[in-house]
């Protein structure tokens, strides 16, 4: 039996290869010793008869690739961006929160300790965050402009 962690949308796609529901360890898992090619996108959350190890879902089982994850970012920043207005200081956070952000989630949340995968989740944020305020002003450029 190899137990997953399989998001509540994600449990239709793997029910048709057999995955199921123990309601007990509330987990789903796949009743054979040897995971199918069509469930390896899932991460196991138990192998062999240790206790059940609930794991946080990190980027590669997240998103499809990189660039789905920069798309995602891309889109949201836009619509984080088109919720506020842009600032006299808009230049100054499109610098300092990034920063912030990137010293933030990766020195003191410990991203250090998850090695690659904790400084990819770092740069990804400051990047967002970037991102947000680069459009933010590109739209103060814009309206100066019209006028």
């Amino acid at each position: 039996m190899i137990y997953l962690e399989i998001a509540y949308a994600q449990k239709d796609e793997a029910k048709p290869f057999g995955v199921r529901w123990d309601p007990k360890e509330k987990l789903w898992y796949f009743p054979g010793d040897v995971l199918p090619e069509e469930l390896e996108c899932f991460r196991p959350a138990k192998t062999g008869k240790g206790p059940v190890k609930k794991i946080i879902l990190d980027i590669p089982f997240s998103y499809r690739d990189i660039a789905d994850h920069v798309a995602t970012i891309n889109r949201l920043s836009s619509q984080a961006a088109s919720e506020r207005e842009p600032g006299a200081l808009t230049v100054v956070k499109m610098i300092a929160n990034p920063a912030w952000r990137f010293l933030n989630f990766y020195f003191l949340r410990g991203g250090f300790r998850e090695g690659g995968r904790g400084l990819y989740a770092a740069m990804s944020a400051a990047f967002y965050v970037f991102l947000k305020y680069a459009k933010l002003y590109e739209r103060r450029l814009r309206t100066q402009r019209r006028l």
